[in-house]
């Protein structure tokens, strides 16, 4: 699964955050590259089930979207 903030903007309500659960067997892509990339990471946090979660965020004008991606996702950073 390719991410970007555009998608996460049209699938999500005024809150802009998607949490993304899965296992070793599932990868995300995002862009963090340089200056340029579209996500940044952000903390670490255990969300009341005990999973341990990555939050990467996006700014578009007054926008700002957050991806809670849980950590046993293979997270693929370009």
């Amino acid at each position: 699964m390719k991410l970007s903030l555009e998608d996460v903007l049209e699938i999500t309500d005024e809150d802009n955050t998607i949490r993304i659960d899965g296992d070793n067997k599932d990868t995300v892509s995002i862009d963090t590259s340089d200056g340029d990339s579209e996500w940044t990471l952000g903390d670490h946090f255990v969300d009341s089930e005990g999973f341990t979660h990555m939050e990467y965020t996006s700014t578009d004008g007054n926008d700002t979207v957050s991806l809670e991606i849980n950590t046993q996702i293979i997270i693929e950073e370009s």
